[in-house]
């Protein structure tokens, strides 16, 4: 079991606005599968399911927004992310992946 300091809780609005949603859907579409979020008039959430879809992708417009979204995200956040990959090992050398 992780350390609990290991796990942030996050929400479903968090996780939709990240993008990451609309990545994971589209990596169940493949499957015929889906995380349907419907959500109240205010944007509440009403209810999240897995669910089996005849769906496959997204429009070009809905993927643009995703990738724009996700994009927004690594900038923002891929300092931290790559601190914790890297964590505190001294002798990680040059954390630049481009190098590699």
């Amino acid at each position: 079991m992780p350390k609990a300091s290991s796990i942030t809780r996050k929400t479903w609005q968090e996780f939709q606005g990240t993008g990451l949603l609309w990545w994971i859907n589209s990596i169940l579409h493949i499957f015929g599968w889906a995380i349907v979020m419907e959500c109240y008039d205010d944007g509440g959430i009403k209810e999240i399911y897995p669910a089996r879809t005849r769906f496959r992708g997204f429009s070009k417009d809905t993927s643009d927004i995703g990738f724009k979204r996700l994009t927004d995200y690594m900038v923002a956040n891929g300092g931290a992310l790559q601190d914790e990959v890297w964590g505190d090992d001294t002798n990680q050398g040059d954390k630049s992946a481009k190098d590699k």
